[in-house]
């Protein structure tokens, strides 16, 4: 599967786009309801059920915690974590009110992500789930709830959660 960003750059991989394309291919016949695709970021497995599809995504690797960059003056903690797709993922108290736009483009463009970049997640934990706004870095925009933007937070709240056991 190839990927283009918005400035027509390749991406590793878009979980929702694997998704649309695996749900396409089977609607078209084009393949069974169980397959594998190439992308930059590695081959992925899915599972077309109706209008539900399954993704695996990439194992995850690289996972960073409590890291910290400065950005304009002020210092910001992170941890950080690659799904396919670079993640640096940020706890905010309140995802709401996130400099989604600015903070987000700061640390995307920051030296320590150079030269790749690297999608921003503000994320703020609610009970037992997770509230995502994400910065993309291809798009330039930001979402709410991003399927990439969960899977790198709740995988680094797994690994954190796991950690803290031993």
């Amino acid at each position: 599967m190839g990927l283009l960003q918005r400035r027509r750059l390749p991406a590793e991989m878009c979980g929702n786009g694997g998704r649309c394309a695996a749900r396409f291919a089977a609607t078209r016949r084009i393949t069974g309801r169980e397959m594998s695709f190439e992308t930059i970021a590695g081959i992925l497995h899915a599972s077309v059920r109706g209008r539900r599809v399954k993704l695996q995504m990439t194992r995850p690797g690289g996972l960073k915690v409590d890291r910290s960059l400065t950005l304009s003056g002020k210092k910001f903690s992170y941890s950080f974590l690659d799904t396919g797709v670079p993640h640096a993922v940020l706890f905010v108290t309140d995802v709401s009110r996130a400099d989604v736009m600015g903070v987000g483009r700061g640390i995307r463009r920051h030296k320590a992500f150079a030269p790749r970049g690297t999608n921003v997640n503000f994320v703020q934990p609610v009970g037992d789930s997770l509230m995502v706004r994400t910065y993309e870095r291809g798009s330039r925009e930001r979402r709410w709830r991003a399927e990439r933007g969960r899977s790198p937070a709740g995988s680094w709240r797994r690994s954190a959660v796991s950690w803290r056991r031993r």
